[in-house]
C-alpha cells in the first residue's frame, strides 16, 4: 500500500492544484472546500488532506473543462456528474499523490 501524504499547508495545496490563492480562498468561503486541520492562531497555516487536495484538483480540471462553478456545485451535493463529462479519479488520484510526495518543502513536517 502507498504511503498517504501527510496534510499540507494552503500554500502547498494550491500549488498541487495549481490554483490561486484567490481561488481557494473563494472555495473555502462558498463551503466547496474546507481545510482539515484549520489554523489554529494567526501564524499557523490550515492544513489540507489528500482528499481535499484531491477534491481542489478535480474542481480545477472540471473549471478548465468548461464546466460552471454552479454545476460544479450541483454535481458535488448530488455526488452526480454532469452528463457527458467522464474524469479518471483513479488517475487524478496518482497525480496529486504525486504532487504532494514529490518535492518535500521547507514548511513540511520533518519526517
Amino acid at each position: 500500500m502507498r504511503p498517504e501524504p501527510q496534510p499540507v499547508p494552503g500554500k502547498r495545496a494550491m500549488e498541487c492544484a495549481e490554483i490561486t490563492y484567490r481561488q481557494l480562498d473563494y472555495w473555502a468561503r462558498t463551503g466547496l472546500i474546507a481545510p482539515d486541520v484549520p489554523a489554529t492562531n494567526p501564524e499557523s497555516a490550515p492544513r489540507y488532506s489528500f482528499a481535499a487536495v484531491t477534491k481542489l484538483v478535480v474542481l480545477k480540471r472540471l473549471l478548465d473543462l468548461g464546466v460552471s462553478l454552479q454545476d460544479i456545485k450541483q454535481a458535488l451535493a448530488g455526488m452526480v456528474m454532469p452528463p457527458g463529462l467522464a474524469i479518471d479519479v483513479a488517475t487524478i488520484a496518482e497525480v496529486v499523490r504525486h504532487r504532494m510526495l514529490r518535492f518535500p518543502g521547507p514548511y513540511d513536517d520533518a519526517a
